[in-house]
């Protein structure tokens, strides 16, 4: 997907100035002045301690930069979501079943995603839903759970393929699942301050077929 950086004006001049402003240090930076030979140890120290200072303020300067132009480009690293494909009504749903009112809304732009390409009818199908959530007045997830929505098969459906989405983090199962979200599947989430999320296999296939429970 590609993503267009639209800057204003103001920040594309803070970028040309602080351009220049990189040039100018790195020729300090770079200078081949040199002092006298007879210059005293006192006037070599000075000399490396002003090319130090501008190496050191490049490097801030570029750092400043990059962060001023990822933050004005709201089409650029987090924001590369298509903010065409958000859609509050299914970000409200998703809060509603999975618990969550702080759930990130560019999880639930990816997760729709992948739930509507594994079924074209899925937007039909989470509208319905959620506007029988709002007639029949429920509260939060558990009221859904202990209703007769949840007795129909489709909203039910519907409703299990929403939250498994955000838990598992994944749409689907095997080489036809979508990724959502790695780091913030909620199925984390309980054992967050016990267990590392993990980033590596901790053993070879079935592993886990041969671990032992401790006793008592």
């Amino acid at each position: 997907m590609r993503c267009r950086m639209r800057l204003s004006h103001a920040t594309t001049a803070m970028l040309l100035y602080s351009a220049r402003y990189m040039k100018l240090l790195w020729s300090i930076a770079v200078s081949d002045e040199q002092p006298p030979r007879s210059s005293p140890p006192l006037a070599l120290a000075e000399l490396s301690r002003r090319r130090f200072l501008a190496v050191s303020a490049l490097a801030a300067s570029a750092a400043t930069s990059a962060a001023a132009l990822v933050a004005a480009a709201p089409g650029f690293a987090q924001g590369a979501v298509a903010r065409t494909d958000s859609d509050p009504a299914f970000l409200e749903l998703a809060r509603f079943l999975t618990g969550k009112p702080d759930l990130d809304a560019r999880i639930a732009v990816l997760a729709r995603q992948g739930l509507i390409a594994a079924d074209p009818a899925f937007a039909e199908r989470s509208a319905a839903l959620e506007r029988a959530i709002k007639e029949a007045e429920l509260t939060d997830v558990d009221a859904f759970a202990g209703s007769a929505l949840y007795a129909d098969v489709g909203h039910k459906a519907t409703a299990i393929a929403v939250i498994s989405a955000f838990y598992l983090g994944q749409v689907g199962e095997g080489n036809s699942a979508k990724f959502v979200s790695f780091e913030k599947a909620l199925m984390y989430g309980p054992t967050a301050g016990v267990v590392v999320i993990p980033t590596y296999t901790l053993g070879g296939p079935n592993y886990w077929g041969t671990l032992t429970v401790p006793n008592d």
